[in-house]
């Protein structure tokens, strides 16, 4: 009798558990790649899926989350592509669930914030196109201003990428909104004092704000964007 192929749940966790024995460099990348190829081809059914196996136990986030600090660039790059996507509604309309268990790791908040400070810009962008997604929750809202990313997330508005300035003012916006929200219903003011930004700031996020407004949303649209897939430095072995 033949054996039934290995459900998507299952070819996720058996690639988190070679990436968890993976010794080098080339061999992380291989997995990341393997599982981007996977998620970037998700919506629906098939993301929820792929949410639960890397939050099961803790052990996927923690590992992309380790990842995302890694020394080799590509590596980096892809765990924070993956963090990106599995943290967007649109891949994975049950990504609350990940927001929540991702701060929940101690290596979750540190990861994303030292990424927004990288020299590398495909680092930075992608953390943040990360942090726009997260910050639909309003606990990662309170993580950003605690550590002071409001700032970075500003200088980044004048940066020459459209897709940086797309991704940072959309953070910004996320963040704006979630004071707004937590101040009406009766929040304290104190720990919003780090939402102050410039006119210019403030302008950026009326028109990424606009943007949104203006472009055709369907029915089930979702509020968090999957982010594009990067080119990488080192191509990743065929499958």
């Amino acid at each position: 009798m033949p054996t039934a192929p290995p459900s998507l749940e299952e070819r996720v966790a058996g690639i988190l558990t070679s990436l968890g024995h993976a010794c080098s460099a080339d061999a992380r990348c291989d997995g990341l790649g393997r599982l981007c190829e996977i998620v970037d081809a998700a919506f629906g059914e098939d993301g929820m899926a792929i949410g639960r196996a890397i939050r099961r136990d803790g052990v996927g986030l923690a590992l992309l989350a380790h990842l995302a600090t890694d020394e080799d660039a590509d590596v980096r790059l892809q765990a924070l592509h993956l963090i990106a996507n599995l943290c967007s509604d649109a891949v994975d309309p049950g990504s609350a669930s990940t927001k929540i268990d991702l701060l929940a790791e101690p290596a979750g908040a540190s990861a994303i914030a030292e990424s927004l400070r990288a020299d590398d810009t495909q680092v930075v962008l992608l953390a943040c196109g990360a942090l726009q997604n997260l910050c639909t929750n309003r606990e990662w809202c309170r993580v950003a201003t605690e550590r002071a990313l409001l700032r970075r997330l500003e200088e980044l508005l004048g940066f020459p990428d459209a897709m940086m300035r797309r991704y940072s003012a959309g953070a910004l916006k996320n963040i704006i909104q979630a004071a707004h929200r937590d101040l009406e219903s009766g929040g304290v003011e104190e720990d919003w004092s780090e939402v102050w930004l410039s006119e210019e700031a403030l302008m950026a996020v009326d028109h990424r704000a606009f943007q949104v407004l203006m472009q055709p949303q369907p029915a089930n649209a979702s509020p968090t964007s999957p982010i594009a897939p990067q080119a990488l430095r080192r191509p990743c072995a065929p499958q």
